[in-house]
């Protein structure tokens, strides 16, 4: 995969395991427990992209408010704020998701803000509230049909977090590690006071993976150079 094909994550030694990052249109999976660290390396692959490679990228959020997450990554050097006012990132912060019709109006209101924002990269945290509404056909529809169709289509890489009570997801929904391109399931652990971060590369489709567990912590991604 060359340079141009890739979306780095800004994590030196995960983008060098994935052979220079996520490749433009791809969708991964990246799933893990509560706490694991998946909200702040989505995050961080929005924000080196929009400040480093100049991507636009949007975050649609269906738990965290615009608010605690612009506070939250503010404590590892990320001013989200200021991307924003370069009109550079755009924070999409939905409603509890209760039905089908709510989830209908839900996707087409992202996808219509992506269309006019010219999104290049992609985060939706968490997909769960979807998986208790949709039936696993529906899911596979969804995931197939129009994600990853449209991330295909206008070039878009985009990450889809799951949070799993026990590191993977349910074998129910497996599925969708199948019709994902890339799986990346994440661990933390806090050593000597410091938090490390483990992410283990499970799937990449396509390509060759140079390393398939990385280890990095808090203040690596503190410390990123943008």
């Amino acid at each position: 995969m060359s340079s141009n094909e890739a979306s780095p994550i800004g994590i030196k030694t995960l983008d060098e395991a994935l052979g220079g990052g996520l490749f433009k249109g791809s969708l991964t999976l990246l799933e893990g427990p509560t706490g694991s660290g998946k909200t702040i390396l989505s995050a961080l692959f929005l924000y080196y992209g929009a400040a480093v490679v100049g991507e636009k990228g949007i975050y649609a959020s269906l738990s965290l408010s615009k608010k605690f997450f612009y506070s939250y990554l503010k404590t590892v050097n990320m001013d989200f704020e200021e991307l924003e006012r370069k009109n550079l990132f755009r924070f999409l912060q939905f409603p509890t998701v209760v039905s089908k019709d709510a989830l209908k109006e839900m996707v087409e209101l992202m996808l219509m803000e992506f269309i006019e924002f010219k999104s290049e990269r992609l985060v939706i945290d968490p997909i769960n509230p979807l998986l208790t509404i949709l039936s696993k056909i529906e899911l596979r529809a969804a995931v197939h049909n129009v994600l990853k169709k449209y991330l295909e289509r206008y070039e878009i890489t985009g990450i889809i977090v799951a949070d799993t009570a026990k590191g993977r997801l349910d074998p129910a929904y497996r599925e969708i590690e199948f019709l994902s391109d890339i799986v990346l399931l994440m661990h933390s652990k806090v050593v000597n006071d410091n938090r490390v971060f483990r992410v283990y590369i499970l799937k990449y489709r396509g390509h060759e993976i140079k390393k398939h567990i990385v280890e990095f912590t808090i203040k690596d991604i503190a410390q990123v150079n943008y």
